[in-house]
């Protein structure tokens, strides 16, 4: 017979070679087989006290697993009873308390504990072990005992990290010496890993508590971003409301006249007629032309835009209609003409009172024919463009003049819109000036405003040269005020109150006034820029060939 000493070594020396537990486990059952035939008390034992510490490994396990507060307490103290075969059993920790019998069943009404004896263990840190509570000295002054006939009592503390946060109480009425030593040892390991469990389930329900409050908060959070967005929603409406009554495509008004061209613009804008937007310089015919090409069924394809009086009228076909390769010197290759690039679109002839009678004749049978043909070319290409003109001459008086086609006229006429002047519309003045100190801020950053003097001051001007000239004044103050535009800085077309053309109270021909004004325009033009004439070709808003022949018609060279 092999001796207890040489067992315990070789099994020793064993289990340091054999890392994994189940090996280990294995390893030990098979021993188990052995040793019941060999009758070893010895080994007998260590095997009980192994299965013992396993159920106490799957004790661990399952208290480790458990995160809900109440559930993992009352599965401490299920446990703890059955690891030490207690009558009953009593918990507290963290304010919670939890009392049940050998069975599970809960016994919080009737059962009473000395709870002097939880208090000491609680207090002091040491366990607390009876085997003959009635008789036990040190328990004489526990009236529960003698009261309830406690026999047995195991007390020990809970405690992770010297932190007392409670202790398991367990006794038995029937039976005295109920535990033991090894009881006492079980017990301590026990409850130091329960310790650890219940700091973490305590942990995880302040996460779920902390994690319901920012689930609160993101709800009113969201509840608030939603009203938010609500009150957002109104005022982009508001704002939206507001750009429709006093915006269209970049076309900022408020007066009663503009709002009616808006009015028109709406009708129109997905209709084919032809329209003549009518009005003096500087009024934003272009703007116009935009704004129904833009709000209409054509906005997806091309807007061209073309100032007839800019067109030599050598070229005028050839750029409107195309040409072919060889079709005139310099033809190296074959282009497309307006019409053709304009095709689904729009295309927007200004100063169409500056074609010649020959012109108006070739654009007059394209637009009655629908189908154009390129210079040098026999074929002819059937055309889809809605046609928009602008003029600021009175094209009526042209017919009855004839300087401009009847026929040609009505055609282009089809729907007829008049843009009144500046000075017929004071009220749009601010919301103009607020755009153009909009636009200089884009452009270097300084935020401006304008005084009361200088907005009378531009109120009460009569601005011959209508938009164009009110947003080259506000640009020049721009240039000249570092902040506050104020009325020192203003022209002295400005400041003098007065109208260009009401120096002369005899009345005189629009034409001559009209080029009166166009004439002073651009010496101003001419002199802000240095003589530079292509940037005041930028001022004025037309192109520079276009300056260039109205300088020489003019003789201003």
């Amino acid at each position: 017979m092999v001796s207890w000493n040489e067992t315990k070594q070789s099994l020793c020396d064993l289990l340091d070679r054999i890392s994994p537990m189940e090996r280990a486990l294995e390893f030990l059952v098979d021993l188990e087989k052995q040793w019941k035939k060999e009758g070893n008390p010895y080994l007998l034992r260590l095997w009980n006290a192994h299965r013992y510490h396993e159920t106490l490994l799957h004790t661990l396990k399952a208290i480790n697993s458990e995160r809900e507060i109440n559930t993992l307490l009352d599965l401490i103290l299920s446990k703890a009873i059955e690891l030490t075969g207690a009558e009953r059993g009593f918990l507290l920790a963290e304010g919670y308390e939890i009392a049940k019998n050998f069975s599970g069943e809960g016994i919080y009404g009737d059962y009473k504990i000395s709870l002097s004896v939880a208090q000491k263990v609680k207090r002091e840190g040491n366990y607390l072990l009876s085997e003959n509570a009635l008789y036990d000295t040190n328990l004489a002054a526990a009236e529960s005992v003698q009261e309830y006939h406690i026999l047995s009592i195991l007390c020990v503390p809970i405690a992770l990290q010297k932190k007392r946060i409670g202790v398991i109480y367990l006794d038995n009425r029937l039976v005295r010496g109920s535990f033991k030593e090894d009881h006492v040892s079980l017990l301590l390991a026990f409850a130091d890993q329960a310790a650890v469990a219940i700091e973490n389930a305590l942990l995880n329900q302040k996460i779920l508590s902390q994690s319901q409050e920012v689930q609160v908060c993101n709800e009113e959070l969201k509840q608030k971003v939603e009203h938010q967005s609500q009150e957002l929603e109104s005022a982009r409406k508001q704002i939206k409301e507001f750009s429709k009554k006093y915006q269209y495509h970049n076309i900022l008004a408020r007066s009663a006249k503009m709002q009616q061209i808006f009015s028109t613009i709406d009708k129109i804008k997905n209709s084919d007629l032809a329209v003549l937007v009518q009005g003096e310089s500087g009024t934003g015919k272009e703007l116009v032309a935009r704004a129904i090409h833009f709000s209409g069924q054509r906005k997806e394809n091309p807007f061209l835009s073309e100032n007839c009086g800019a067109i030599p009228e050598s070229l005028f076909e050839s750029e409107l209609f195309g040409y072919e390769k060889g079709a005139f010197t310099g033809a190296q290759q074959s282009k497309k003409g307006l019409f053709e690039e304009a095709q689904g679109g729009t295309l927007f002839l200004d100063e169409i009172g500056e074609l010649s009678l020959e012109m108006q004749k070739k654009l007059l049978r394209v637009l009655a024919e629908k189908k154009i043909r390129r210079v040098g070319s026999q074929q002819l290409f059937p055309i889809d463009v809605r046609i928009i003109t602008a003029t600021n001459r009175n094209l009526k008086q042209m017919v009855m003049d004839g300087q401009f086609r009847e026929d040609l006229y009505y055609r282009l006429n089809a729907i007829s819109i008049h843009i009144p002047p500046l000075r017929e519309r004071r009220e749009d003045i601010p919301i103009l000036v607020d755009s153009f100190l909009k636009e200089a801020q884009e452009k270097d950053g300084i935020i401006r405003t304008i005084d009361q003097d200088a907005m009378g001051a531009l109120l009460h001007y009569e601005w011959p040269g209508n938009i164009r000239q009110l947003r080259n004044e506000i640009l020049r103050l721009c240039a000249l005020c570092p902040n506050t535009l104020n009325a020192r800085f203003l022209s002295e077309e400005v400041l003098s109150k007065k109208n260009p053309s009401s120096t002369n109270s005899k009345v005189r021909n629009l034409n001559d006034l009209l080029k009166d004004v166009e004439k002073q325009e651009i010496l101003k033009a001419l002199q802000v820029t240095g003589n530079n004439k292509s940037y005041a070709a930028k001022l004025l808003g037309i192109s520079r060939f276009t300056l260039q022949r109205k300088m020489d018609k003019w003789g201003m060279i």
